[in-house]
């Protein structure tokens, strides 16, 4: 993770991210169990995108400016 002051990550988050928010590992795991379990048994071959919109490549960071000059620290 680069080394973002908390200001501007959770404006970054507010303003790119879809959800509002960055992703926890509890996000991740639900889905993980979800997988596991026997209510996903025809799931099969798919892929599950999972994007946390924080990037350098992330183009809704780079199209509002906002990774194109990180703050200094």
């Amino acid at each position: 993770m680069r080394p973002y002051p908390p200001d501007y990550r959770e404006r970054f988050a507010e303003e790119e991210i879809p959800v509002g928010y960055w992703g926890e590992p509890e996000d991740l795991a639900a889905l993980a169990v979800f997988l596991a379990s026997p209510v996903a048994r025809y799931i099969t071959g798919t892929v599950i995108p999972v994007e946390d919109c924080g990037g350098i490549s992330s183009k809704a960071g780079l199209r509002s400016g906002l990774l194109a000059t990180p703050p200094t620290v």
